[in-house]
């Protein structure tokens, strides 16, 4: 886990991805509500009171449940962060609803604004209000989907050696081998997350 800049950036792709993607959802709520308009090359949405509302519980629900069930939304998926504890435990699902509800007080003015000056505010947690008040904060991880290498442990160089030989061309046992931080002969085994 990373805690810093390097999370803030992904923090901040994060939220754009998440807005992107509520902004298709807003389209559809105008849409489905009456409220969307076409003139030619031109389409606009306009949202009534009832309307706004729905958006609104969609938008904190959208939060709340991509949070509390898996520690991200969509967009922070995308980035490679997640919301866990100031212990670097999952986040409880108390703890992600007083950071969704606090996401109003945050997106103030517009955008967002005073959740990114206190988040500069807060050193190097670069925690907004939500975060303070819940305890938690944003961190960096590992790609979930890429795929790694390890070693697979103390191998004696004849197993590697038979097994290399039957398992692969002659012209790709050296690829297949190599050494591992003691020394020892070992094949990298590749798995998916």
């Amino acid at each position: 886990m990373t805690v810093g800049d390097d999370a803030l950036g992904r923090r901040i792709g994060a939220a754009v991805a998440d807005l992107l993607i509520l902004a298709v959802v807003f389209t559809l709520v105008g849409i489905v509500s009456g409220g969307a308009s076409a003139q030619g090359a031109r389409f606009s949405v306009q949202l009534d009171t009832a309307s706004t509302l729905v958006f609104a519980l969609i938008v904190l629900a959208y939060h709340f449940v991509g949070e509390a069930a898996r520690g991200q939304t969509p967009g922070k998926q995308l980035a490679g962060v997640r919301v866990v504890g100031l212990d670097g435990t999952p986040a409880g699902a108390g703890a992600i609803a007083i950071r969704t509800l606090l996401r109003i007080v945050d997106s103030l003015p517009v955008l967002y604004l005073l959740g990114l000056v206190v988040v500069f505010a807060t050193g190097p947690r670069r925690q907004r209000i939500g975060d303070l008040a819940a305890r938690t904060q944003v961190v960096r991880v590992k790609a979930p989907r890429a795929a790694r290498t390890i070693s697979v442990g103390h191998t004696r160089p004849g197993w590697i050696a038979q097994r290399s030989a039957r398992d692969s061309p002659p012209e790709r046992r050296s690829d297949l081998l190599s050494k591992d931080r003691h020394g020892c002969r070992s094949r990298p085994l590749r798995y998916v997350l």
